[in-house]
Order: C-alpha cells, then sequence, then structure tokens
C-alpha cells in the first residue's frame, strides 16, 4: 500500500502542478500588457493533528506542501475581489509516517480571506474555507488499509501577507471521519508569491 499510494499521490500533484503551469502560460500570454503577473504561492506546511488517535497511529506532526492560485490572473479581478475580499482555490498534500501506519491526505478546495489591512507592507487577514479530500491510510495494529477514499470539511485561517513575495498563515482543518479516524488538526504554513 505504500508504495502505490505514494506513488499515486505524487502523480495526483504532478498532474496539478503541471495543470497550473499550462493554465499559468495562457493566462500569461492572454495579460501580456502585466510585467509581473502573480498567478500562484507555493506551500510549505507542518500539520498538527488534534485526535489522540490519529497522533498515536501516525504521528504527532505532518509535513506537506500545496499550491494556493490566484483567480485575479484570469481576469475575473470585479467578481471574486471586492474591496477586501478575496476568493482563491487551493491544493495540497500532506503525509505522515509512523513506524509501519502510513496516512496521506489530499485536500482540493476553495478558500475567502478578508484583508484587515491593505495599507503596509504586512498584511494579516482572517478567512474561511471548503474543501473535498482525498484520504488514505493503512494502520497495520488496528489491521485497517483504507485505500483512497472521499471526504469533506473545511478550513478556518489567520495569516498575513508580508510584502508582496510571502505569506504566513494558520487554520484548523476539519476533516469528516475516515473509518473512525478524525484526522482534523492545525497546519502552519508557509508560502512565496510567483510572477510570471
Amino acid at each position: 500500500m505504500k508504495k502505490t499510494a505514494r506513488r499515486s499521490a505524487c502523480l495526483l500533484i504532478a498532474a496539478l502542478l503541471c495543470a497550473a503551469c499550462l493554465i499559468a502560460g495562457s493566462a500569461g500570454a492572454a495579460r501580456a500588457d502585466d510585467a509581473k503577473l502573480f498567478f500562484l504561492s507555493p506551500t510549505y506546511a507542518w500539520y498538527f493533528p488534534t485526535s489522540s488517535k490519529a497522533k498515536n497511529a501516525f504521528g504527532s506532526t505532518w509535513e506537506g506542501f500545496g499550491v494556493t492560485l490566484n483567480m485575479e490572473t484570469f481576469g475575473w479581478t470585479n467578481t471574486l475581489r471586492a474591496g477586501d475580499f478575496r476568493l482563491h482555490p487551493y491544493f495540497g498534500y500532506f503525509h505522515a509516517s509512523e513506524g509501519p501506519n502510513d496516512a496521506y491526505v489530499i485536500p482540493v478546495g476553495l478558500e475567502g480571506r478578508w484583508h484587515l489591512d491593505q495599507t503596509g507592507p504586512v498584511q494579516p487577514y482572517i478567512g474561511l474555507g471548503v474543501a473535498g479530500y482525498a484520504v488514505s491510510f493503512e494502520d497495520k495494529a488496528a489491521d485497517i488499509d483504507t485505500g483512497w477514499r472521499g471526504a469533506f470539511g473545511g478550513r478556518v485561517m489567520i495569516g498575513a501577507d508580508i510584502t508582496k513575495w510571502f505569506n504566513l498563515q494558520a487554520s484548523y482543518n476539519l476533516i469528516s471521519e475516515v473509518k473512525g479516524y478524525d484526522l482534523s488538526g492545525f497546519a502552519v504554513q508557509a508560502k512565496v508569491n510567483l510572477y510570471f
């Protein structure tokens, strides 16, 4: 299960990143008048499940990465940005390994952010998100191997854009139970904004 799950997760993430790059290219061509067009934010994250059952089975600290897309790239500024409100889709990948056990969580969601201050180099915001999750885990002691299953949930978050290049964010991620395991938890992530 480990090799198959890892291969499937890597292929999915690679496909998402390739799609993002292709869309970036076409969007950049359509908006050639912009010298530097913000498109996506690669993310590195630490994930901390809150359930003792999940922590005992898979570890108390997980690692992950993801991508947040900027919808304004597509020329939908008036629809998806109103003053201090912004809407972004996001993709992620979290992995944990504890002894013979493995867990994989892949969120695909949409988040809305309300910026509290847009005047300085540090611009704080709060936000909400909804997401669907692809989940796969194996707990040898409990003789459970889920294969890939779907789950749903969302997140509440607080963060800040630091200049136009960086972002720091903390969130609580709610994930519906899979096979009696609650994989919900806190995430802390750092992002770098890329321009094309």
